[in-house]
Parts: C-alpha cells; structure tokens; sequence
C-alpha cells in the first residue's frame, strides 16, 4: 500500500542512521520496525542479548521505544475501524453472553500481539494503552460487575509480573461504564466482515449464483407485471365490448323515452 511507503519517508532520517549502523538494507516500514523491536527486546535483556555499543545508551533506547510506538500507532490507524471493530465486537459479544446467560464461561483467556492491545487501546481510546505497547507478560483484563441490576464494565491493565494493575480509564464512558454505553462506544464489525475486508470474499461462495438469482428473481417479477397489465387491457377490452354491443342492439333500446 502506498501509505506504507509514505510512513517510511516520514521516519527517512531514523531508517538511514539504523541502516547505517545495522548494515541492513531498511527498504520497507516492516524491516524498519523489525529492527526497532529488536533494539527495544535487548534493551530488556541486557544479560542474555547486550545491546552494540552504539545502541547501549539510555536517551537513545528512550527516543528507539517511542519510534517504536509511533509508529505502530501510525500502522493500527491504517485500519483501526475494521481490526479495531472486530476486537470491540468480540468483547461486546462475550458480555452478552454472559448477561443474557447463555453461557457458562466465568472468564475467557486470549493470547494476543502488543500490537493486539494497542489497537484496543486506540479504539477506546483508552489512557495510556492507546500511545504505548505493552511489554512482554503485561495483560488487559475487561470485567463485567453487576451491580443492583445494572451491568457495568472495568478495564484493568497490568504492566509485567512485578507490578500491581492499574485501572484504565475510558473517557467515552465515565465510571460507571455502564455496558449500554460501552457497547456503543465504536462500530461492531463482525467476524464475517473482517474477513471479507482482509482477504476478499469468500473464494468457496460462487458470487455467480447471487447474480442469477437476482437476475432471474426481477425476470419473475417483471413476466408478472407484464402479465398483470397484459390481463388489465383484455379485461376493459371485455368490457367495452360488451357495453358496445348492448348499445348497438336495437332491442335492448327502449321504445318511448
């Protein structure tokens, strides 16, 4: 896509110094940020991946991770109502079930992307989730409390596994986030229609069977007001004829007015 290059040039001094100091040939906004979350990681492990020298240096690794993050930001953005819709759908359909109790899951566990959360994050625009990716081991949880009848919905972010989790808030729907609110917070996009908007219509659907069907549904529909009208004139037909031939009969006259 044309905007993926546009993203490239936008970042052109950054690709030529990691270009220069990788030796990597940085030609895509995809090995560009390969390279960025390869500095990020090792930045986290120093005893098992050491950074080169000329990376081993705190402002440096401070400006790399918020690159990284732009730029990701830049990437969920390209498509965050059809990704992101389909995210809130799943969520929203999941509450659902759980209130209307057609289920009986007490909680659902979802392995995800950083980039996953991020999205979430930028769809509900969600404090801080929306302008960072979470590090390795971070979690969001989403909880549904019912409260006096009245269903509402917590967002909690946990960072790593050595910290306590914070709350996030949801400026679209204030404490209490009644779940009413939440679910109307951004477009639903079903799994059906992310599909279609990822990969194209389904290949094993013969679209051709949708376009006959169409055409021979207003073939029908046509042959029946032809048909309609063709009965329409044969019928006032019938009646002027026969009102003719009663006015045209002498002995239908009378003989004194």
């Amino acid at each position: 896509m044309p905007v993926y290059g546009d993203l490239l040039e936008k970042y052109r001094p950054e690709v030529e110094f990691l270009a220069e100091k990788t030796g990597l040939e940085i030609d895509s906004v995809y090995i560009f940020q390969k390279v960025l979350d390869g500095i990020k990681t090792r930045a986290g492990l120093p005893e098992i991946l050491p950074l080169p020298s000329w990376a081993n240096d705190a402002e440096f690794i401070e400006r790399v991770i918020k690159l990284h993050n732009a730029l990701h930001a830049s990437f969920i953005d390209i498509f965050l109502d059809s990704i992101g819709g389909w995210h809130h759908d799943q969520i929203v359909a999941r509450f659902d079930e759980a209130i209307q109790n057609t289920t009986n899951h007490k909680m659902i566990l979802y392995s995800s992307h950083d980039t996953n959360l991020m999205t979430l994050g930028r769809l509900l625009n969600l404090t801080y989730l929306k302008d960072h990716l979470p590090d390795f081991a971070s979690y969001v949880s989403l909880e549904l409390h019912e409260i006096n009848d009245n269903f509402t919905v917590q967002i909690w972010f946990h960072p790593n596994l050595n910290e306590s989790r914070i709350e996030l808030g949801i400026p679209g729907c204030p404490q209490p986030c009644m779940f009413s609110q939440f679910s109307q917070l951004a477009p639903r996009v079903t799994t059906g229609q992310w599909k279609a908007k990822c990969s194209g219509p389904d290949p094993s659907v013969d679209t051709r069977c949708t376009l006959y069907g169409s055409i021979a549904g207003a073939l029908v529909v046509f042959i029946i007001l032809i048909l309609g009208a063709l009965l329409s004139v044969l019928w006032s037909c019938l009646a002027y004829r026969n009102k003719y031939n009663r006015l045209s009969d002498p002995e239908r006259h009378k003989l004194l007015n």
